[in-house]
């Protein structure tokens, strides 16, 4: 399965940068950014030579639901076939590169869709449970 991450701005390639930090360098993970100047079409058609490929399965994420990038891979399902989801994050897309290769497509996607909420959360309701006066996670966990 092959990665693609769409956003507004450099957000693709930092977020890809970052992980790439963690995990190392994944040559199945691209990214397509829409740039100030850029028009939906341009981004569509930049979309469009990255998942030329028929004999490879597809995920996309996109950075916002809603906006341009998220529309745009929209549009695109009508004639193509792979899963988009939108409001990508360093955990998600961590999750997404160490797991793509080690199941199914389908249970894959799954994965990801049955994952989602552990994805964002807010420590602080943690500590609210802990009866412990530090304010520093460190502290409660290590």
């Amino acid at each position: 399965m092959k990665i693609i991450i769409v956003s507004h701005g450099d957000f693709a390639n930092g977020i890809l940068s970052a992980a790439n930090m963690i995990v190392g360098d994944k040559d199945s993970v691209k990214t397509v950014s829409l740039k100030p100047l850029d028009s939906p079409d341009s981004l569509k058609e930049r979309i469009i030579k990255n998942i030329a490929d028929e004999d490879n399965d597809y995920i996309i994420f996109t950075d916002i639901p809603y906006g341009t990038p998220y529309n745009v891979v929209c549009s695109l399902t009508r004639d193509y076939k792979f899963e988009h989801f939108s409001g990508i994050n360093l955990a998600i897309l961590l999750d997404a590169i160490l797991s793509k290769d080690t199941m199914s497509s389908n249970d894959f996607i799954k994965k990801i869709e049955n994952n989602i909420n552990d994805y964002f959360m807010n420590p602080g309701n943690i500590l609210k449970d802990i009866d412990n006066d530090s304010l520093c996670m460190e502290d409660v966990f290590l």
